[in-house]
Protein backbone atom coordinates (compact mmCIF):
# COMPACT_ATOMS: atom_id res chain seq x y z
CA UNK A 1 0.00 0.00 0.00
CA UNK A 2 1.34 3.19 -0.82
CA UNK A 3 1.46 6.34 1.57
CA UNK A 4 -0.98 8.34 -0.07
CA UNK A 5 -3.81 5.18 0.06
CA UNK A 6 -3.35 4.48 3.64
CA UNK A 7 -5.78 7.96 4.31
CA UNK A 8 -9.21 8.18 3.02
CA UNK A 9 -12.60 10.53 3.49
CA UNK A 10 -15.57 8.78 3.92
CA UNK A 11 -18.96 10.04 5.04
CA UNK A 12 -19.85 10.38 8.41
CA UNK A 13 -23.14 7.92 9.90
CA UNK A 14 -24.84 7.45 12.84
CA UNK A 15 -22.40 5.30 14.43
CA UNK A 16 -19.39 7.99 14.47
CA UNK A 17 -21.34 9.89 16.69
CA UNK A 18 -20.62 9.24 19.97
CA UNK A 19 -16.66 9.47 18.61
CA UNK A 20 -17.22 12.87 16.91
CA UNK A 21 -18.81 14.33 20.46
CA UNK A 22 -15.58 12.98 22.17
CA UNK A 23 -13.55 15.19 19.80
CA UNK A 24 -16.27 18.07 19.37
CA UNK A 25 -15.61 18.07 23.64
CA UNK A 26 -11.90 17.93 23.61
CA UNK A 27 -10.26 20.98 25.17
CA UNK A 28 -8.05 21.71 22.31
CA UNK A 29 -10.81 21.74 19.93
CA UNK A 30 -13.22 23.67 21.76
CA UNK A 31 -10.84 26.64 22.07
CA UNK A 32 -10.75 26.97 18.18
CA UNK A 33 -14.36 27.30 17.59
CA UNK A 34 -16.60 29.62 17.54
CA UNK A 35 -18.79 28.28 20.58
CA UNK A 36 -16.54 26.66 23.41
CA UNK A 37 -19.14 25.04 25.33
CA UNK A 38 -19.52 21.26 26.71
CA UNK A 39 -21.69 19.77 24.02
CA UNK A 40 -24.40 17.44 25.98
CA UNK A 41 -25.23 14.80 24.21
CA UNK A 42 -29.17 16.06 23.16
CA UNK A 43 -27.58 19.16 21.72
CA UNK A 44 -25.16 16.81 19.80
CA UNK A 45 -28.05 14.56 18.34
CA UNK A 46 -30.13 17.77 17.55
CA UNK A 47 -26.75 18.57 15.61
CA UNK A 48 -27.09 15.61 13.64
CA UNK A 49 -30.59 15.38 12.57
CA UNK A 50 -30.58 18.75 11.56
CA UNK A 51 -27.06 18.45 9.28
CA UNK A 52 -27.49 14.43 8.02
CA UNK A 53 -30.40 15.54 5.44
CA UNK A 54 -29.04 19.23 5.07
CA UNK A 55 -28.42 19.12 1.18
CA UNK A 56 -26.25 21.96 1.52
CA UNK A 57 -23.96 20.05 3.99
CA UNK A 58 -21.36 17.45 4.05
CA UNK A 59 -19.73 15.80 6.77
CA UNK A 60 -17.00 13.09 6.14
CA UNK A 61 -14.59 10.93 8.84
CA UNK A 62 -10.85 11.26 7.83
CA UNK A 63 -9.23 8.01 8.26
CA UNK A 64 -5.69 6.71 8.59
CA UNK A 65 -5.01 2.78 8.21
CA UNK A 66 -9.04 2.82 8.63
CA UNK A 67 -8.77 4.53 11.59
CA UNK A 68 -10.81 7.84 12.57
CA UNK A 69 -8.63 10.77 13.55
CA UNK A 70 -10.69 13.75 12.24
CA UNK A 71 -13.63 14.88 10.28
CA UNK A 72 -13.77 16.93 7.58
CA UNK A 73 -17.17 19.49 6.53
CA UNK A 74 -18.50 21.29 3.71
CA UNK A 75 -21.39 23.84 4.80
CA UNK A 76 -22.74 26.48 2.88
CA UNK A 77 -22.79 24.60 -0.53
CA UNK A 78 -24.13 26.43 -3.21
CA UNK A 79 -24.15 25.03 -6.37
CA UNK A 80 -25.31 28.09 -8.55
CA UNK A 81 -22.36 30.35 -6.92
CA UNK A 82 -20.31 26.91 -7.18
CA UNK A 83 -18.85 27.73 -3.61
CA UNK A 84 -18.78 26.34 0.11
CA UNK A 85 -17.17 26.67 3.32
CA UNK A 86 -14.87 24.17 4.81
CA UNK A 87 -13.95 23.11 8.57
CA UNK A 88 -12.39 20.54 9.80
CA UNK A 89 -10.25 18.68 12.65
CA UNK A 90 -8.17 16.34 14.44
CA UNK A 91 -9.81 14.16 16.70
CA UNK A 92 -6.84 11.93 17.91
CA UNK A 93 -3.30 12.77 19.26
CA UNK A 94 -1.71 9.99 17.74
CA UNK A 95 -1.88 10.37 14.19
CA UNK A 96 0.78 10.69 11.89
CA UNK A 97 3.04 13.53 11.14
CA UNK A 98 1.38 15.40 8.50
CA UNK A 99 -1.92 14.47 8.67
CA UNK A 100 -3.59 17.55 8.64
CA UNK A 101 -1.76 18.65 5.18
CA UNK A 102 -3.38 14.71 4.34
CA UNK A 103 -6.72 15.81 5.69
CA UNK A 104 -6.60 18.92 3.28
CA UNK A 105 -5.44 17.64 -0.02
CA UNK A 106 -8.36 14.92 0.69
CA UNK A 107 -11.01 17.86 1.26
CA UNK A 108 -9.90 20.17 -1.13
CA UNK A 109 -10.00 17.59 -3.87
CA UNK A 110 -13.53 16.17 -2.51
CA UNK A 111 -15.00 20.10 -2.80
CA UNK A 112 -13.65 20.25 -6.24
CA UNK A 113 -14.17 17.05 -7.77
CA UNK A 114 -17.16 15.69 -5.65
CA UNK A 115 -18.90 18.66 -4.92
CA UNK A 116 -18.26 20.23 -7.72
CA UNK A 117 -17.32 23.83 -6.26
CA UNK A 118 -15.07 25.74 -8.07
CA UNK A 119 -14.12 27.59 -4.29
CA UNK A 120 -13.63 26.53 -1.23
CA UNK A 121 -13.86 29.32 2.09
CA UNK A 122 -12.59 28.93 5.12
CA UNK A 123 -12.37 30.57 8.67
CA UNK A 124 -9.63 30.96 11.12
CA UNK A 125 -9.95 32.51 14.52
CA UNK A 126 -6.80 34.57 14.44
CA UNK A 127 -5.64 32.48 17.58
CA UNK A 128 -5.18 29.24 16.08
CA UNK A 129 -1.91 29.02 14.55
CA UNK A 130 -2.11 25.10 13.49
CA UNK A 131 -5.27 25.90 10.80
CA UNK A 132 -4.08 28.89 9.71
CA UNK A 133 -0.30 27.69 9.18
CA UNK A 134 -2.82 24.49 7.14
CA UNK A 135 -4.63 27.15 5.06
CA UNK A 136 -0.91 28.68 3.86
CA UNK A 137 0.70 25.58 3.31
CA UNK A 138 -1.78 24.52 0.86
CA UNK A 139 -1.76 27.36 -0.70
CA UNK A 140 -5.61 29.31 0.38
CA UNK A 141 -5.11 33.36 -0.10
CA UNK A 142 -6.05 35.36 2.40
CA UNK A 143 -9.44 37.07 1.72
CA UNK A 144 -10.24 39.57 4.56
CA UNK A 145 -9.72 40.15 7.88
CA UNK A 146 -12.91 40.37 10.09
CA UNK A 147 -11.99 42.20 12.48
CA UNK A 148 -13.02 41.63 16.60
CA UNK A 149 -15.21 38.58 15.79
CA UNK A 150 -14.93 36.59 18.60
CA UNK A 151 -14.38 37.05 22.14
CA UNK A 152 -12.16 35.25 24.23
CA UNK A 153 -10.63 36.33 27.72
CA UNK A 154 -11.54 39.10 27.58
CA UNK A 155 -9.94 40.08 24.50
CA UNK A 156 -11.84 40.57 21.22
CA UNK A 157 -10.32 38.36 18.32
CA UNK A 158 -10.17 38.86 14.10
CA UNK A 159 -11.21 35.84 12.13
CA UNK A 160 -9.28 35.26 8.59
CA UNK A 161 -11.16 34.04 6.00
CA UNK A 162 -9.31 32.13 3.56
CA UNK A 163 -10.40 30.61 -0.22
CA UNK A 164 -9.01 28.49 -2.71
CA UNK A 165 -10.05 28.10 -6.08
CA UNK A 166 -10.30 24.64 -8.47
CA UNK A 167 -8.06 26.75 -10.63
CA UNK A 168 -5.59 27.68 -7.99
CA UNK A 169 -5.60 23.82 -6.34
CA UNK A 170 -4.66 21.87 -8.94
CA UNK A 171 -1.11 23.12 -9.36
CA UNK A 172 -0.46 23.69 -6.12
CA UNK A 173 -1.40 20.21 -5.34
CA UNK A 174 1.44 18.25 -7.08
CA UNK A 175 3.93 20.34 -4.77
CA UNK A 176 2.36 18.95 -1.83
CA UNK A 177 1.69 15.36 -2.86
CA UNK A 178 5.69 15.48 -3.73
CA UNK A 179 6.17 17.34 -0.30
CA UNK A 180 4.07 14.67 1.53
CA UNK A 181 3.78 11.38 -0.17
CA UNK A 182 7.76 11.50 -1.77
CA UNK A 183 9.95 12.07 1.51
CA UNK A 184 12.36 9.67 2.61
Amino acid sequence: MSPHEEYRLRPMVEADLDMVLTWRNKPHIREMMYRQHMIGRQEHLGWYVKIKDDPTSVYLIFEHLGRPIGLANFTKIDHKARSCMWGFYLGEDDRPRGAGTVLGMLSLDYAFETIGVGTVIGEVIEHNEKSRALFERLGFMLLRRLPKQVARNGSDLDVLVFTMTAGDWRPKKRAQVERIFTAT
